[in-house]
This record gives structure tokens, sequence and C-alpha cells, in this order.
């Protein structure tokens, strides 16, 4: 559920443009400083539960989840291939199952708590309602983070400019 700002495209393009002191590194630091008013918001509205619960594979439990857990696991994330994007969101650990460690700090189950799902038992099928906290993270700051990267570019082309200019 990847999401855009209406005219990200256009600052991140001239921001491209500029020397290459000003490139890939400035314009990841950018995003991942203003990427921050979204992860905090997401944190805010993420519902926190009282009691922790299971994971279970093969009727095993494979790991336990504290309260709080989910909270804890939204994040920025860059990756390699991905070099003027910032991606915010619940991390999901990867790899294999460790017996020794069953607490783990997991946001698997985002998905879940996001969009609702149904949960089996003894009567049947019972559908848990959707509690949306990415979405409503994104639609109520994406002004405010135009805004904040739109800042932050000034402040670095400005920055530039008064360190490369020939002073009389």
């Amino acid at each position: 559920m990847a999401q855009e700002i209406e005219g990200l495209k256009e600052i991140l393009s001239k921001l491209k443009a500029l020397p290459k002191e000003l490139g890939d590194k400035k314009r990841r630091l950018i995003l991942r400083q203003s990427a921050v008013i979204f992860k905090d918001a997401a944190r805010r509205l993420v519902k926190v539960g009282k009691k922790s619960h299971k994971r279970y594979k093969d009727g095993k439990v494979i790991a336990e989840y504290s309260p709080g857990n989910l909270r804890e696991s939204i994040n920025t994330m860059t990756f390699r291939r991905s070099r003027s994007a910032v991606f915010i969101g619940p991390r999901i650990k990867k790899g294999k199952f460790d017996a020794s460690n069953l607490t783990l700090a997991d946001g698997y189950y985002a998905h879940m708590v996001e969009f609702g799902h149904l949960v089996k038992g003894d009567k049947g099928k019972k559908k848990v309602e959707a509690q949306p906290f990415m979405r409503p993270a994104f639609e109520n700051n994406k002004g405010l983070v135009k805004q904040d990267i739109s800042r932050r570019v000034e402040k670095v082309v400005k920055d530039w400019i008064k360190k490369n200019t020939v002073s009389k």
C-alpha cells in the first residue's frame, strides 16, 4: 500500500538536478527526517492491547507479543534499490524461528489490525473490525510532510549556495 504525496515528485526532481554533493545521500536524509512525522502519527494512532498474545505454527507457540509490540515495530526504512524512497510501517522479523527467543518485536500482524480479519472460534468465524492507523496517519499528515520536505530542501540548497559562493 504505497502512497505518494502530490507534488513531491517535482520537489525531488529539482533536488536531483542539483550538483552531486546534494544527491542521493542528502535526499534520503531529508526524506528520513520528514518521515518521522508519519511514523510518530502512526504510533500515536495504533491501539495498544492490555494483554499479550501468541503466534502459532503447526499448533505450537512460535512467538509471544507484549502489549505495545505493534507500536514499537513501526519505523522508517530505506532499501538499497529504492534510492529516492523511504518506507514507513511495521518491521517484520525475517529468518528462521528461534525457540530460545519467543518474544519478538515484530509487526507481522499489522495488516490484520489495519484492515480487520476473521478469527476462528468454537462458534464459527468472528469478524474483528479494522482499526486503521497507517492510512489515517498518511492522510492527516501528508501536507505537513510536504511542507517539511520543501523547507529542508530549501535549507540544503541555501547552505550549498552559501558554501560555494565566492566572496569578493
